[in-house]
């Protein structure tokens, strides 16, 4: 009995022994992790920090083009109008006059 509690006592030493290393190991390889994460982290709030400034910039040079483009939209829409006008114009002025009545017609 003796001699059992001794052996079981070594291996739960050498168990935990082993237990110790492995969280050591797992330990370090956390901390690597870690800042390798913390690098990530600082390397993203570098380059994605200045974002929000740059997306307004963007969304105002978008609603400012958006703007140019109605009014240049509702300029073509005027000339087309002109230009139906004068074509009306032309048919019109080559069109053989009668006026009937007039002539006898």
């Amino acid at each position: 009995m003796f001699l059992f509690a001794i052996c079981f006592n070594l291996t739960l030493a050498c168990f935990n022994s082993y237990l110790a290393v492995q969280l050591g190991l797992s330990r370090n390889r956390l901390q690597r992790l870690t800042r390798t994460l913390n690098r990530l982290e600082r390397c993203s709030h570098r380059y994605l920090n200045p974002l929000p400034t740059q997306g307004q910039i963007a969304q105002h040079s978008t609603q400012i083009l958006r703007l140019k483009y109605q009014r240049i939209r509702r300029q073509w829409l005027i000339l087309q109008k002109l230009g139906l006008l004068g074509q009306l114009l032309l048919r019109v002025s080559r069109s053989p006059r009668r006026v009937p009545g007039i002539l006898g017609h």
